[in-house]
């Protein structure tokens, strides 16, 4: 892949425009994507192995029994959140993208059945009567949950790095591999899989905060700062094993976006460092969390879109990006979503209300 050392804002107009709208679109499904991810794990660990008794004080924990009850919810809208950055994924990269969904073929196409499997497991997980149930069934419940959006992430990164590679199409279409393997995979989703734990946290801190819960402060704080560290590490390891990479980084186009990252992991720290050492969660605690969340998760999607801008396959794509912004459509995109942020926004409030009305 040959490097250009180009800036996202020093592309063409329609290019630049798209590939906003894929940015933005992006964080939020990825807040929601953290919430699943981070929580399906964080429940089957603190039930992993055991059977609760009914006076367990983990049954009435806020934060075990906010993640169990919305769930099911969170998982459906990360699946609505996440078809906007999809048509714009489109849009963008439709040769690439579509080009490593056919060599992948059905290891691609399982992520289907495998999220409609997923999905009914958060609702066994809801289930009251599980809390009862012997230790192995739960904690198979649990295991499953999180292999299935653990392998639907893994399968996201696979698509994503080899539309990047296309010197390896040939070879895998000849061998008929349905995988595919880099140095890179590995470190991004660590990556990912870190930064799922803060994700998770500061939503889960504005419900909290929302539903005026009594919780235990650095038992919530103590989740985001380990995934935080873990973030760092994962992304010095990400820039150092690959060479593209590394010289993506180094490039003046990349600085905005790991300033950004860089800048959201310390507001985030100092966030959950006040929690940590028992201050209460106030609105300003919880929005700065969000705020941190976002700024990070922007940053570190704007670096990997500046790897990808900086292929030489991308350049061919501006008359794509140039003819689809002639074609029209985005008052009817924008009507859409709004009209999808408001039945979320009306689905969160009847979950809301049937979960205060429950004994």
């Amino acid at each position: 892949m040959t490097y250009y050392n180009q800036s996202l804002l020093g592309l063409p107009g329609p290019t630049v425009f798209y590939t906003a709208l894929y940015l933005l679109a992006l964080v939020v499904h990825w807040w929601f994507v953290s919430y699943i991810l981070a929580g399906t794990v964080y429940l089957t660990a603190t039930t992993f192995g055991r059977r609760l008794a009914p006076e367990d004080p983990r049954l009435t924990d806020p934060i075990r029994e906010t993640l169990r009850d919305w769930m099911p919810f969170a998982l459906s809208a990360a699946i609505t959140a996440g078809v906007a950055p999809l048509l714009f994924l489109q849009v963008l990269y439709k040769r690439p993208f579509y080009t490593a969904n056919l060599l992948l073929f059905h290891r691609w196409m399982a992520i289907l059945p495998v999220l409609i499997v997923g999905f009914y497991l958060t609702y066994l997980l809801k289930a009251r009567r599980a809390d009862r149930w012997r230790s192995w069934p739960t904690s198979v419940i649990g295991l499953a949950a999180c292999a299935c959006f653990g392998f639907t992430g893994y399968s996201w990164s696979e698509n994503h790095l080899l539309s990047l590679d296309a010197g390896r199409w040939q070879q895998i279409y000849a061998s008929g591999m349905a995988w595919h393997r880099g140095p890179v995979i590995l470190p991004r989703v660590a990556l990912w899989f870190s930064l799922a734990w803060p994700g998770m946290a500061s939503l889960l801190a504005l419900q909290l905060f929302v539903m005026k819960a009594e919780f235990t402060p650095h038992r919530l704080a103590r989740w985001p700062l380990a995934g935080l560290a873990a973030a760092v590490v994962a992304s010095v390891w990400y820039i150092i094993a690959d060479r593209i990479v590394r010289t993506v980084a180094m490039g003046s186009g990349a600085s905005p976006w790991l300033f950004m990252f860089l800048l959201g992991v310390a507001v985030q720290i100092g966030a959950w460092i006040r929690l940590y050492k028992g201050h209460s969660l106030t609105k300003s605690l919880a929005a700065w969390a969000a705020a941190g969340f976002l700024l990070t998760a922007l940053g570190i999607a704007g670096f990997r879109e500046t790897i990808r801008v900086n292929g030489s396959h991308f350049r061919v794509l501006f008359d794509d990006h140039a003819q689809a912004a002639r074609v029209g459509g985005f008052c009817v995109f924008l009507a859409f979503a709004g009209l999808n942020a408001v039945l979320i926004a009306l689905c969160a409030c009847v979950v809301r209300r049937g979960r205060n009305a429950s004994p």
